[in-house]
């Protein structure tokens, strides 16, 4: 049986849902709001666990509310957490870009949808051409209202920015 690899935030408290609702061989990578750096350390690591117990799918997952991109968005109260600072500059930048190309005032859910599509071309990027291929690699998040699981359309948030000149 071929297993899931899922990056969680410890935060949103999400290990048990997805195994009630996504049965199967699941693992889990928890990082505070998805933060993790995919150094030489790490993806030795992640390809070990990959190969180890043949992961053949890897979703990035965060809570629609979840509480460390709420915070980086707005008050950046845990910004002295050892490691967060760079994902704290990366939701500003996002914040400001959303706010300039749309006109809503909750900008989480499009922050949301697109730090966890920077997160999966990271990680793309760091496996090579080869292994990337072997997976189905996806983002979703988790409405605690709703209690579903959504995938996230990467190409229908922010696309990547383009400048003409």
């Amino acid at each position: 049986m071929s297993g899931h690899l899922y990056f969680v935030c410890p935060t949103d408290h999400l290990e048990t849902l997805i195994n009630k609702n996504f049965k199967g061989q699941n693992y889990f990578i928890s990082t505070l709001g998805n933060s993790l750096v995919f150094d030489t350390k790490t993806m030795l690591g992640i390809t070990d666990l990959l190969n180890k117990r043949v992961v053949k799918a890897i979703t990035f997952i965060l809570a629609s509310d979840n509480n460390i991109i709420a915070d980086g968005i707005e008050n950046k109260q845990f910004s002295d957490v050892n490691g967060i600072e760079k994902l704290y500059n990366d939701l500003g930048l996002m914040k400001q870009s959303s706010q300039m190309l749309f006109k809503t005032q909750n900008h989480s859910q499009l922050i949301i949808s697109y730090h966890l599509h920077e997160k999966i071309k990271e990680l793309q990027g760091k496996l090579n051409i080869y292994s990337a291929s072997q997976f189905h690699i996806q983002g979703m998040t988790y409405n605690r209202i709703d209690k579903t699981f959504n995938i996230i359309h990467h190409n229908l948030i922010f696309g990547d920015l383009v400048s003409l000149n």
